[in-house]
């Protein structure tokens, strides 16, 4: 887990682990004052998998968010909010993440690796 102290506020407080909270290892700070660190907009991804024969799949799934204000990372979409086996047919997987406001959503990257 890592935790970060501005003037003795925790300001950012995320699991640093695969098999933890979002599955990420990585983590993007910038410089800044703690209002900064702290104006994050919590996004709620929804991916749905068609119900049709064979649709599905076990492999790795990764999203790109663009947005009028920024863009995300690559994010690989490990740790569902409701399974533990992602993309299966003709289910809805639901992802939580927090990002930089990105304004509006433009578009969206999908990999399926």
């Amino acid at each position: 887990m890592i935790t970060f102290l501005f003037w003795n506020k925790i300001i950012y407080f995320r699991w640093l682990a695969v098999d933890e909270d979002d599955g990420q290892i990585v983590r993007e700070l910038t410089l800044g004052t703690a209002a900064q660190l702290l104006d994050k907009t919590t996004y709620n991804i929804r991916i749905k998998t068609g119900d049709v024969l064979q649709a599905g799949t076990d492999a790795d799934v990764h999203l790109k968010i663009f947005g009028e204000k920024g863009d995300t990372d690559k994010l690989q979409l490990r740790t569902s909010d409701n399974t533990t086996n992602k993309f299966e047919r003709g289910r809805i997987d639901k992802f939580t993440y927090e990002f930089d406001d990105l304004g509006k959503v433009c578009s969206l990257f999908v990999l399926i690796i």
